[in-house]
């Protein structure tokens, strides 16, 4: 399960960079880029062991994330700019909640992959505490309440909800190894399948529509009268701890990175 923090970047220093100028003297600064989002730190000028002893913030950071940060060490000559070298640290050079942060020293590379230097910095994940509305909390109490009493049906709903994962997990892998050519022929089997079925459902229903009359508006009875039971088993499968864990939590806090969405459901 993924959860919603802030990521802090501190930036110490940098060594032996490869600078274009004469004698390798660099004015440069550094580029963090994440998740579509661009920071930049302060320009040292003239020194190719500069040290910034900055701090780089990004809000709103889901914990695995789902992409890498990159951090690019750019030479600067008035409103030029050029590569030094990039680094793309993984998430398993982070260190998160309690752990105290670990400076570490990171080589840059061209994009030809030639030694530039490197850089000593750290990146340290927290999770944030969103402040949502009223409404929203009223509903997450009644979750709780609700969780109060699911407790017993857990295991078995934590069993189907991997084994539903697994198989989305098994569907999504075929797809991706089909090629353009074998998506296209699967999709006209489907679509030549449901028109089948549709065809053999609709022609009947025509021939026989009294009793087709009959069937639907019983059907729509039995509907409406179940409704309440449907909602009612709906709203328990949903409020259990499984499903909350690995649906219903990954799935508003990738919402809440949608600017309309935060504005809607929280303070902040």
């Amino acid at each position: 399960m993924s959860t919603m923090g802030r990521i802090k970047i501190r930036l110490n220093r940098a060594r032996n960079l490869k600078g274009p100028e004469i004698l390798g003297m660099s004015n440069c600064l550094v580029v963090f880029t994440f998740e579509g989002k661009r920071e930049e730190s302060s320009v040292k000028v003239n020194d190719i062991a500069p040290a910034w002893h900055e701090e780089i913030t990004f809000d709103n950071v889901l914990y695995p994330p789902s992409s890498k940060i990159c951090i690019t060490i750019v030479y600067r000559s008035g409103k030029k700019d050029e590569v030094l070298g990039v680094a793309c640290p993984g998430s398993n050079l982070w260190t998160t909640g309690e752990t105290p942060p670990q400076d570490r020293w990171l080589p840059v590379a061209t994009k030809e992959g030639i030694y530039a230097g490197e850089l000593n910095f750290h990146v340290h994940w927290t999770k944030t505490q969103v402040r949502y509305r009223q409404s929203v909390e009223l509903l997450q109490r009644a979750v709780l309440k609700t969780q109060a009493l699911t407790s017993p049906f857990e295991p078995s709903i934590e069993r189907l909800v991997a084994l539903f994962s697994d198989f989305l997990f098994f569907l999504g892998s075929r797809i991706k190894r089909l090629g353009n050519t074998q998506k296209g022929v699967v999709l006209a089997l489907l679509v030549a399948v449901l028109a089948a079925v549709a065809t053999c459902i609709t022609v009947p229903a025509l021939v026989f529509f009294p009793i087709t009359a009959l069937l639907v508006g019983g059907v729509l009875l039995g509907s409406v009268c179940a409704l309440p039971l449907v909602m009612v088993g709906g709203w328990i499968v949903l409020c259990t701890r499984p499903v909350q864990q690995k649906v219903v939590g990954p799935v508003v806090e990738r919402m809440l990175k949608m600017e309309r969405v935060k504005k809607l459901l929280t303070l902040d």
